[in-house]
């Protein structure tokens, strides 16, 4: 191993006692935390060695950055994807096609669009969208759209 897979790896396993220590203390299961490694910005090397490490969830923010990353990494099926920062709604479509969960949905045009490319994609939005009541009118905030197959 690499020493610079070997040095993601002993911080990835570091990560993951801290989450099931914490889980512990109150009570939680630590199985039911799921940790998302974000690989912004990081090249491709850095995705594998995290890939290698045992990391089973990316999260990007850029739709375009994460598209190439993913399409050039052929362990890709055995990696959850999640779009982790905000998304233009001219983005939606390769939000549907390449990612398995969206973190941040803002606004209902994106919604929308989101939900009519998903329909044409065969893919379904999560149910589960937060909403935060502001005294000048409503925020989405905590949105998430899933890929899930409607078959």
């Amino acid at each position: 191993m690499s020493e610079p897979v070997s040095s993601i790896r002993e911080r990835y396993l570091q990560t993951l006692d801290r989450i099931a220590s914490a889980a512990k203390s109150v009570g939680r299961d630590p199985s039911a935390i799921r940790l998302v490694v974000v690989t912004k910005s990081q090249p491709r090397e850095v995705l594998l060695g995290a890939i290698e490490a045992g990391a089973k969830i990316l999260g990007e923010n850029y739709p375009e950055e994460a598209v190439e990353k993913i399409k050039s990494i052929s362990l890709q099926s055995a990696v959850e994807w999640h779009m982790i920062g905000h998304v233009q709604s001219r983005r939606a479509r390769l939000v549907t096609a390449y990612f398995n969960l969206m973190h941040s949905l803002d606004n209902l045009k994106l919604a929308e669009r989101l939900d009519r490319f998903a329909a044409e994609a065969g893919h379904a939005l999560a149910r589960a969208v937060g909403v935060q009541r502001r005294r000048r009118g409503l925020e989405v905030r905590l949105a998430r759209y899933r890929r899930d197959s409607l078959g």
